[in-house]
């Protein structure tokens, strides 16, 4: 060991590179290191002999990881830093971070600028990223996992963590890794840091770094750098999901793996805090958190995992209940497509057992508050109908009217019997798949345009021919002003006419109006929330407002202020010439005994 430490500082101090012959020595150290009984190290003297292999080259800008390897002698560089972290790493691995704590401190500045270096491997030209495998020094998957390993090392001791924290270029490193892993779906730069770390309850990863090192300090001190990258972070943090989905399906629940799904999802929510929202949102993140719920749900109950599981699906329930229709009505539908309440449907083993819980209020606003809302759509209505009825089909008809009284299944019920009554309003042939979009096809569309959401086809031959010849694509790919209101579509607006009409007779506003029994008689139906809020309110202040008129308000999704339509319903037309009645008239009223009038949908 001490003859290994003797060479390498020879070959250091020597001007010239040396370049294998510094790497053969590195490669016999790891292998001592390894190997060797922990009371044979030198830890002292093996740190001071690397420090020549982690300085900076004189020429070169140490705040800045994207150097050129630009010469033989860059490339040699890159490699040098990399063994001698690895150096670093079997070293705090055998001996104990917590011994090095001293050590660690002083060598921060150079083994940040050795991860600045070695970090280039990552994007060679002539390197291919997948599969990244880390057994060679220099290839991608070594430059990984070894400099991860690194920062979860100084990440397990506080004041080793400051000091990261207090290194702009290092958490700039931080996201670019946690970026790069977003792109290895298959998994693989994960499971070779959990071989590194076999012991580990859970393994290092990029996602856990990020939690660490970025989100755990004040909101302020990392806001302006995570929104001047907004779209790769939420691009990152939405594939990261996605991967931990690939492994639920194909390596099952086991409690590292849950732990991993909740640092991204905390990751997640912290974006969602930012600017970076709005980016998350038009990438649909709603629908990976939805796919997550299908996917943990796919399994059974178990005791071990309950625990995790339900913090898992509080924190989902937390992030996508407010934004379920951030992009429009569109988007409700098309989660209820992809198994939202299936997904649903399958909790209440987790959240029965505590109904105190955080997790189950989220469920509950969800499925009984932030659903409900949107079924005055027809398009949302249609998918919840043929949601319930392919769940009926596998678990019989009375599967929601017969399940055992728990709170979940109560919410349930409830939400059931919210959609049955709205479903039973419906004309015959509305619940039925809408028809595909192509203008020479009659047939039942049952597949999405996976961009808009809103175009309906029944192949994939339908759907090239509206996107090429029918003008689809000019209508998709038209670009949406920042915070744009979404379209409610005809079929949408007219049945929400049809709910909001039928519920104004239903309500007590005409007894009101009754006693009232004089003008002005004006009205407000809102529907952004569930239950409807139905009251007699003071005249819109708006020029010529009719003297009797209804106000209804309806969630067209969207996002702030841009989350809802207002429609003014005129009841008082006979002062008004028939010809400007002809086009607005959607259905007849009687508000009053003996008096016949009109109603209008206009636009406020």
């Amino acid at each position: 060991m001490l003859q290994l430490i003797s060479q390498l500082a020879e070959l250091s101090a020597s001007t010239s590179t040396l370049h294998p012959a510094r790497l053969k020595t590195f490669s016999a150290l790891i292998t001592a290191l390894d190997l060797s009984p922990a009371s044979e190290f030198a830890p002292q003297a093996i740190l001071a002999a690397l420090r020549p292999s982690l300085s900076p080259p004189d020429d070169s800008d140490s705040s800045r990881y994207e150097w050129a390897e630009s010469s033989p002698e860059a490339v040699a560089q890159t490699e040098i830093s990399g063994a001698a972290l690895e150096v670093i790493a079997v070293l705090c691995r055998r001996c104990g971070t917590e011994s090095l704590v001293e050590e660690l401190s002083n060598m921060w500045p150079l083994v940040c600028v050795g991860m600045l270096k070695y970090v280039r491997a990552l994007v060679r030209p002539e390197n291919d990223p997948l599969p990244c495998k880390a057994d060679k020094i220099g290839s991608p998957g070594h430059a990984f996992t070894t400099v991860v390993t690194m920062l979860h090392l100084y990440a397990s001791v506080d004041c080793l963590r400051v000091l990261v924290q207090g290194s702009p270029e290092a958490l700039a490193l931080v996201v670019r890794l946690w970026q790069f892993e977003a792109e290895d779906q298959r998994g693989s730069l994960s499971r070779q840091l959990g071989e590194i770390f076999p012991d580990a309850a859970q393994p290092p990863s990029s996602a856990q770094l990020v939690f660490q090192y970025i989100f755990s300090l004040p909101q302020d001190e990392w806001d302006a750098g995570v929104v001047a990258d907004a779209k790769d972070n939420a691009f990152a943090a939405i594939m990261h999901i996605a991967r931990c989905i690939h492994l639920v399906y194909s390596a099952g629940l086991s409690t590292e793996l849950l732990k991993i799904i909740q640092v991204n999802l905390e990751n997640l929510a912290s974006l969602y805090s930012t600017d970076t929202q709005r980016v998350l949102l038009a990438l649909r993140s709603s629908r990976t958190l939805t796919e997550l719920l299908v996917a943990l749900t796919s399994y059974s109950f178990h005791s071990k995992t309950a625990p995790e599981v339900v913090q898992i699906l509080g924190t989902i329930f937390r992030l996508l209940s407010p934004h379920i229709a951030a992009n429009g009505i569109a988007d409700v539908a098309h989660l209820i497509d992809s198994g939202l309440l299936v997904g649903l449907l399958r909790v209440h083993p987790w959240l029965d057992r505590d109904p105190q819980s955080a997790a189950f209020a989220d469920f509950k606003a969800l499925l009984t508050e932030n659903l409900p809302k949107y079924l005055i759509y027809a398009s949302v209505l249609r998918a919840v109908h043929q949601s319930i009825h392919a769940i009926a089909r596998a678990g019989g008809s009375g599967v929601f009217l017969t399940m055992p009284s728990s709170p979940c299944s109560q919410a349930w019920q409830l939400f059931y019997t919210i959609a049955d009554a709205r479903i039973r309003l419906a004309r015959d042939g509305d619940m039925e798949p809408p028809q595909c979009n192509a203008s020479k096809c009659r047939k039942p569309g049952y597949s999405r345009c996976g961009r808009c959401l809103c175009a309906n086809y029944c192949s994939t031959q339908c759907q090239l021919q509206a996107w090429t010849n029918e003008g689809h694509s000019a209508v998709c790919l038209a670009p949406h002003e920042e915070g744009f209101t979404p379209i409610l579509t005809p079929e949408d607006t007219t049945f929400a006419s049809v709910i909001a009409y039928h519920d104004l007779l239903a309500s007590t506003i005409c007894d009101e109006w009754r006693r009232q029994g004089t003008l002005p008689l004006h009205a407000t139906m809102d529907y952004t929330t569930y239950p409807p809020q139905f009251r007699v309110s003071p005249p819109p202040n708006q020029p010529n407002v009719p003297l009797a008129s209804v106000r209804v308000i309806l969630p067209n999704g969207g996002q702030g202020d841009k989350a809802k339509s207002t429609f003014l319903w005129n009841l008082w037309v006979s002062n008004l010439p028939y010809e400007n009645l002809i086009e607005n008239t959607i259905y007849g009223l009687r508000t009053m005994p003996g008096t016949f009038s009109r109603v209008l949908l206009n636009s406020e």
